[in-house]
């Protein structure tokens, strides 16, 4: 691979002695040949079994300890006494007490003298870093052309509504100046796996590395990328994990090693603008390691022809780049697997070492484009799961010349209507003489939007026939400007519920103003029936004791100007109105080959949701099942734990994501092909159905699913989702668990599920946690939960 070149020059160097330079510099970039050493003959980095000492194979081996990640048991040893990695990889590879060993790989040999693994990536053999001195940079840029890309994307109005606020962004790659005006106050605390220290700066060697004739050629890369993301999101804090040197290239066991710490450091997102086209048993494990833990990893798709690792591995979003055409980039490269999305990625105007600033570009600089993109996403929705996150990055997209795969676009990403949070502000008994909600109305828009033209809806049944009083204790518009006004159901309302004979329809004064881009007024009501007697609110459609602190909650409705553009309407049917300026809640189609049922048929008229390139996962079809017989209703004691948490909370979508995890607390393995998972739902329209699994440690080709009706439907169910595995999954061994599995089902027209009072639903869980009511069976017997 041929390098990037960075031509350094101060604001005073004129145009003549600038031109004189970039022409030279080209030439000896074309000249140039990129050389690199085989791995270090005598390092190979394995990972232990657990309960294996670490000082058992540095005996057994005659080796030492460079480097460790200790909670994951994966080691970097030096060999000792002649002894060479490709003499001992064999024995290692066989011992039972490792999982797997491997060099710590630099390049992979090729006819022509070694391609680079690991590198950063600038576009190759045209790159010219112009830097500008003390020029101005600010967190919301100016209207010039060096800022071409900021406009395209929408981020003036994207940041409207969000500054990534309280996300922390892991960059791995060759650290950052740390002193550099643009990012000193947002730097968390990161590591150095090159030198294995506490020092994150960027700074260079003076050496030549990689022997290409160019020294320390991507020195300021890693202060580039983390400028582009500060920019997008000013609000976020850059943790800095060195696993790059000066001339962009590290080593496998760092970069694995950097994901590790990023995950158990606290960050959210991680940024990779290097890659590889090896996937090593180390690099999968750290990937998925962040992935199980619900940390989102972006990846450069790079210059070469790929596959190209991250981008290409399941649950990687892969960034390739565009240019100010929207047009693919004439170096971004890599397959479709590589290019999830595209970002902007030409010309990109960012910090650079010494307080500069620089034009920078290459799939390295679209890159945290997507990684800010999902900060501002994480910090304005703090209840999307990170699947929901890709989602939106996907979805929410602008078509490109040259690809498939669309260009981000943050102002429709982040724009998703208003939205209504509530609690239940009454601390005394659910069945009193008032009812207290504490209301939020959010503006995730771009757009002020006056509230005269807006109407909340509280639903709920009155218990009788008395006069009602509506009472303002709090209202941050004031509470002068609010108007009550209690609407009574006719019987022949599609509304009127066994939850809901009544609505409280709040509305606004003119003198209430608009609610600003990004902002929010908030409201504490209050209203009694005029003789005092108690409302039974238990069974009120909008009211939910669970809800001691404010949250997203689709059952208070709001309308603007008559029509509804959030939550979800009472109703008779299932076919309950819903708003169409609700967020998105469709789960991602991710990393895998849906599995079909035996009755599916392909949909000829509905529009799917954008849908990822399958990367690793392999399809399984469903068999076709017989309609459910009864079962016993509870478990006896097990062994076996299932834990659960929803990956889409939405009380409607296209589809159901539930996460879940099976633990053996017993003294005995279980084989896994013993063990079905039934998940309980109500499918809210017979159709055909399809399955995804899009992530398992176990591997999704080894998770089997079946779509069974019932004969006789039950509370919250009329079907159910009976999850196996295959032989090849192996035992859980005691103490051990299956780590997440992530599914995700669809009905094939992609009409939405309701999944409000399905069986197995738990909107509030927003960590895996126990959960009997999705069941476990042992070769046909209930083990764990209870049945509908």
């Amino acid at each position: 691979m041929k390098r990037s070149v960075f031509l350094r020059c101060q604001m005073f160097i004129g145009l003549i002695v600038l031109s004189a330079l970039i022409a030279t510099t080209f030439g000896s970039a074309n000249a140039s040949t990129t050389q690199i050493s085989d791995p270090p003959s005598d390092q190979v980095a394995v990972k232990l079994k657990p309960g294996v000492a670490i000082n058992t194979i540095l005996a057994r081996y005659n080796a030492t300890l460079l480097g460790t990640v200790t909670e994951t048991n994966f080691y970097f040893l030096e060999l000792l006494n002649g002894q060479t990695a490709s003499q001992l990889l064999p024995q290692l590879n066989a011992d039972p007490d490792l999982y797997y060993a491997e060099p710590n790989y630099y390049a992979d040999g090729t006819p022509d003298g070694g391609v680079i693994l690991l590198r950063a990536h600038m576009a190759p053999m045209a790159e010219v870093i112009l830097l500008r001195a003390h020029g101005e940079l600010t967190p919301t840029p100016p209207g010039n052309p060096d800022q071409w890309a900021w406009n395209k994307i929408g981020l003036a109005d994207a940041q409207k509504i969000s500054t990534g606020q309280g996300i922390i962004i892991a960059v791995l790659d060759t650290g950052l100046a740390a002193d550099h005006s643009l990012l000193r106050s947002s730097i968390a605390a990161g590591y150095d796996f090159v030198g294995m220290s506490n020092s994150i700066y960027d700074t260079g060697n003076g050496l030549d590395d990689d022997g290409d004739g160019i020294i320390d050629e991507d020195l300021g890369h890693g202060t580039h990328v983390s400028g582009i993301i500060l920019t997008e999101a000013p609000g976020v804090q850059i943790m800095p994990i060195r696993v790059l040197n000066s001339d962009g290239v590290g080593t496998y066991w760092e970069v694995a090693a950097g994901i590790r710490f990023a995950v158990d450091h606290g960050a959210k997102i991680i940024n990779m603008s290097l890659s590889a086209p090896r996937l090593t048993p180390s690099l999968a494990d750290a990937l998925n390691y962040a992935a199980s833990r619900g940390v989102l990893v972006v990846g450069a798709a790079g210059t070469g022809s790929g596959p190209n690792y991250p981008a290409a591995y399941s649950g990687v979003i892969g960034v390739g780049a565009s240019d100010q055409n929207d047009a693919v980039a004439w170096f971004s490269g890599g397959q479709a697997a590589d290019n999830d999305v595209f970002a902007p990625g030409v010309d990109i105007y960012s910090a650079f070492p010494y307080n500069n600033y620089a034009l920078g570009s290459g799939t390295s600089m679209a890159a945290p484009m997507v990684s800010a993109e999902a900060a501002l996403l994480m910090s304005r929705y703090p209840d999307w799961s990170p699947s929901k996150v890709i989602q939106r990055v996907l979805e929410k997209t602008a078509p490109i010349t040259g690809a498939t795969a669309r260009r981000i676009d943050l102002a429709a990403a982040l724009s998703t209507g208003l939205a209504v949070e509530y609690m239940a502000n009454d601390t005394g008994a659910p069945n009193d003489n008032n009812i207290k909600p504490r209301i939020k109305i959010v503006n995730n828009t771009a757009e002020a939007i006056p509230l005269s033209q807006i109407k909340l809806r509280y639903w709920y049944t009155s218990d009788s026939n008395q006069p009602q009083t509506f009472n303002c204790d709090f209202a941050s518009v004031g509470c002068g400007n609010l108007t009550g006004v209690f609407v009574q159901l006719p019987d022949n309302s599609l509304n009127k519920t066994t939850v809901s004979d009544t609505s409280l329809e709040i509305g606004f004064a003119e003198s209430a103003g608009s609610l600003a881009a990004g902002g929010w007024t908030e409201m504490y009501l209050r209203f009694n029936k005029n003789d005092w007697s108690n409302y039974t609110e238990a069974n009120d459609y909008s009211f939910d004791a669970s809800r001691m602190a404010p949250g997203a909650w689709d059952r208070i409705t709001l309308s603007r100007n008559g029509g509804l553009i959030w939550g979800v309407e009472p109703a008779r049917t299932t076919s309950s109105a819903t708003a169409t300026l609700a967020p998105a809640t469709s789960a991602p189609t991710r990393t895998s080959t849906p599995i079909p049922t035996s009755t599916a048929q392909p949909s000829k008229t509905s529009t799917p949701v954008p849908q990822l390139p399958t990367k690793t996962a392999t399809p399984t079809t469903t068999k076709t099942s017989a309609p459910a017989t009864s079962t016993p209703a509870t478990s006896p004691a097990s062994s076996i734990k299932l834990k659960y948490m929803p990956g889409t909370a939405a009380s409607s979508s296209q589809a159901i994501s539930p996460y879940l995890s099976l633990f053996n607390s017993g003294t005995a393995s279980i084989p896994l092909n013993q063990i079905k998972i039934r998940y309980w739902f109500t499918v809210d329209g017979d159709k055909p159905q399809s399955y995804w699994c899009d992530y398992s440690s176990l591997g999704c080709g080894n998770i089997t699913a079946q779509f069974v009706p019932l004969t006789v439907s039950r509370a919250g169910a009329d079907y159910y989702l009976e999850i196996g595995f295959t032989s090849a999954a192996g035992s859980l061994a005691p103490g051990a668990n299956t780590g997440q599995i992530q599914s995700r089902f669809s009905k094939n027209d992609w009409s939405a599920y309701t999944q409000t009072g399905d069986y197995s639903f738990d909107p509030f869980k927003t960590q895996l946690a126990d959960w009997t009511k999705i069941t476990v069976y042992q070769n046909g017997v209930l083990i764990w939960g209870i049945e509908p």
